[in-house]
């Protein structure tokens, strides 16, 4: 076709769908699998029995049933809560090793 010729066989033009149109739209959420696939298994077999247990005063199932509530993909909001678990797991560590090396500081027990 010639430029600036109408043709009925032309596209026509659609409107931009927003983000949250093209969000219900997809059906499967590709994530990437990096790290090492038996950590993975062991933080999902953790979160399971997290989700399964509901224990209301854990912040991880907290965090998990907030994003299971906005209707977020099993495999988004399990990957979301093995993040948080493990933002909490390091804390403790560090606190418990900052602890160690300085004894005199009391160690906090609120939850992060």
């Amino acid at each position: 076709m010639f430029a600036g010729v109408l043709s009925p066989l032309s596209p026509v033009p659609t409107p931009a769908l927003t983000n949250l149109e093209t969000m219900r739209l997809r059906k499967s959420v590709r994530t990437s699998k990096s790290g090492p696939p038996e950590l993975r298994k062991a933080l999902f077999l953790v979160l399971d029995s997290l989700l399964k247990s509901m224990p209301q005063d854990d912040p991880v199932y907290q965090f998990m049933d907030k994003k299971r509530t906005e209707g977020k993909a099993y495999l988004v909001y399990m990957t979301a809560g093995a993040n948080k678990f493990l933002r909490i797991c390091c804390g403790r560590v560090k606190e418990y090793l900052a602890k160690l090396d300085n004894p005199s500081e009391p160690m906090h027990d609120e939850h992060i």
